[in-house]
């Protein structure tokens, strides 16, 4: 039986560890967090995820694995006219001057090569440091997009390393354009057709 399991707001600091711990050598948080990556990935993602992401109710967990997804026609940050500026006010507290203007770049970036077609997002994939190449990945992944594909949707994501470009590649994501971070990396934006349809 599978241990993963669609997380709730009770499973934030579960799921925060995940990411935080998964995303520490990532080169864009690198680039936009500098050496304050391990105090402030944990800050960030535990906001995103209880105040935002998990509520959307597709955020999902396995022991070692976390999968955060935003279904169509859901915005995950609509569900409060203040969430927006709340979490603004908490990464002001947390993160450098410098660092509160790569996460908006970061953002402004995101926003303009989003698609605009009904899709499900993959906005964040992780799997803790010690159990990277051990499958836990695959297995998210190929759980998690079967259903996508229940659903009849394609599915989108930016990868933040393009290490990881050639595991997207596996699951049937196909490279649709690249964007360079100023004065940082590329963000490899992706796009898995809806299944059984041509990319």
């Amino acid at each position: 039986m599978s241990d993963i399991q669609l997380a709730a707001v009770t499973d934030t600091d579960r799921a925060t560890a995940i990411l935080s711990d998964g995303f520490s050598a990532d080169p864009v948080m690198e680039w936009m967090l500098g050496d304050n990556v391990a105090e402030a990935l944990p800050l960030m993602f535990g906001f995103m995820l209880g105040e935002a992401l998990i509520p959307v109710g597709a955020t999902y967990l396995s022991g070692q694995c976390c999968a955060v997804w935003t279904p169509p026609g859901r915005d995950p940050w609509s569900r409060s006219d203040e969430l927006g500026s709340r979490f603004l006010a908490a990464m002001n507290e947390a993160l450098t001057e410098h660092a509160l203007g790569r996460l908006m770049v970061l953002s402004e970036v995101t926003d303009q090569v989003h698609p605009r077609e009904p899709h499900w997002y993959l906005g964040m994939l992780a799997t803790r440091t010690a159990a990277q190449g051990s499958g836990a990945g695959s297995r998210m992944l190929a759980r998690t997009l079967s259903l996508v594909d229940a659903d009849g949707m394609s599915a989108y994501l930016e990868s933040t390393n393009p290490r990881n470009v050639p595991f997207y590649e596996r699951h049937g994501f196909v490279i649709t354009g690249e964007e360079y971070l100023p004065e940082g990396p590329r963000l490899t934006c992706m796009r898995r057709p809806p299944s059984g349809q041509p990319a």
